[in-house]
């Protein structure tokens, strides 16, 4: 009975309170919505709350979820049915997309290249860095966000190099 007890303890979903964070999120056939707290954020990672999981949207293996807001330095993140999650840079209000089968997001503030099983591919030094295009990508070291207008923006200064898809630096790149 023990032995049973214990098992129970270990597998049970934390508690509500453990996932504070607010997301959005489409629910199974509906639209992207507000559903309360679901998330919390543990060494720059997501963990998202199995009943959530369980309501979700998934293409392709993957859910787009928005967790927190201003406030709470919120993002966006992609997540697996089993709740394995990373965040991933915003683009056009939304995540990401996956380009040469990989997509761009931050842990601990520096660029890391995942896969669509959310592995983390090529783990960069680099403070941002372009989608891959024809095996390559634009990354940077201190570069900083320039508006370019009220929806625009790019990244300039810095130092800027050109990486293949195993990390290598393959040329050094220009940018204003």
């Amino acid at each position: 009975m023990i032995a049973a007890l214990a098992m129970t303890l270990l597998t049970a979903s934390p508690p509500a309170a453990a996932f504070s964070l607010d997301c959005a999120y489409a629910a199974r056939g509906g639209e992207l919505e507000p559903h309360g707290p679901c998330a919390r954020i543990e060494d720059d990672v997501p963990h998202i709350d199995p009943a959530h999981l369980a309501r979700m949207t998934f293409e392709g293996g993957l859910a787009e979820v928005r967790i927190g807001g201003a406030r709470t330095g919120g993002g966006i993140a992609y997540v697996r049915r089993d709740g394995r999650a990373v965040s991933v840079f915003i683009l056009d209000n939304g995540a990401d997309y996956f380009r040469e089968g990989l997509v761009r997001g931050l842990r601990h503030g520096k660029l890391v290249y995942y896969d669509h099983a959310l592995r983390p591919v090529i783990v960069t030094g680099y403070d941002w860095g372009y989608p891959f295009d024809h095996g390559r990508a634009e990354v940077c070291t201190g570069c900083k966000e320039q508006r370019l207008d009220d929806e625009h923006s790019t990244m300039g200064g810095g130092r800027w190099a050109v990486i293949d898809r195993k990390g290598r630096v393959r040329a050094t790149a220009r940018r204003p």
